[in-house]
């Protein structure tokens, strides 16, 4: 009876014991698992974090190259343009004035803002550029947008530049072409009815393509030069 008893209490302590043991064990492995969730958190929103820092830093450097590199570049080619054609000195005066005006305020203000970052970035500060981050990202994007106005002006010039300058190369062929034709008129005057209205359809695609340009329709005014060249070639080769 009493080895009985001896033993409900053995089997008692032992149950109690190894069920304090898994309370224990389930209670140490719960916290493991938080600990590692809470890391696991945290270090990967302060990945997120920083993969922000960086995409905005890049984004600001390649508007930073685009204005101090392709613009400048771009407005040196329209400034050469003005001296050539006194009707460019105000474009390019205005477009200059544009530009500076975009490097020294939105470009600034940008630079300034993305150091901040990087500064908070190297402390660790990750609370404080979270909080930044949006105004970053604005003062990124109006620079982004001043930068995309002054590009457009600037490449609208040299397109109208370029169109006009073809267009007047082939100008220069196509009054060759007559010049060449009244030198032998006298021997074309059995055909010289079919020159004239080719001379026609040719005056009506410069027509066509100075219409283009006039309005912006820069792409549209490129796709008449071909149809140009293609009969100014054609006369040439039937003239000689």
């Amino acid at each position: 009876m009493l080895y009985s008893k001896l033993g409900d209490i053995f089997m008692f302590n032992y149950f109690f014991i190894s069920t304090q043991k898994l309370v224990l064990a389930i209670i140490i492995a719960t916290c493991i698992v938080g600990v590692g969730v809470f890391l696991f958190v945290f270090f990967a929103k302060n990945r997120h974090v920083k993969k922000q820092v960086c995409d905005l830093s890049k984004k600001y450097d390649d508007l930073h190259n685009l204005l101090v590199i392709q613009l400048d570049s771009d407005l040196k080619r329209v400034y050469n343009i003005s001296q050539l054609n006194v009707e460019y000195e105000a474009i390019y005066n205005m477009n200059m004035n544009m530009y500076n005006e975009v490097l020294s305020q939105e470009d600034a203000n940008a630079k300034e803002a993305i150091n901040e970052l990087n500064k908070l970035l190297l402390e660790k500060k990750y609370k404080q550029i979270i909080e930044e981050i949006p105004d970053v990202r604005i003062k990124v994007n109006e620079l982004e947008d001043k930068c995309n106005k002054v590009s457009k002006s600037v490449n609208d010039i040299i397109n109208t530049d370029d169109n006009r300058q073809e267009i007047l190369r082939y100008r220069r062929e196509f009054r060759e072409i007559k010049d060449n034709f009244e030198s032998k008129r006298n021997e074309l005057k059995y055909i010289e009815s079919s020159f004239v209205q080719v001379f026609d359809k040719i005056e009506s695609y410069f027509s066509e393509a100075e219409t283009l340009l006039a309005g912006a329709h820069y792409e549209e005014s490129k796709e008449k030069f071909p149809e140009i060249e293609h009969v100014i070639e054609a006369l040439g080769k039937e003239l000689d």
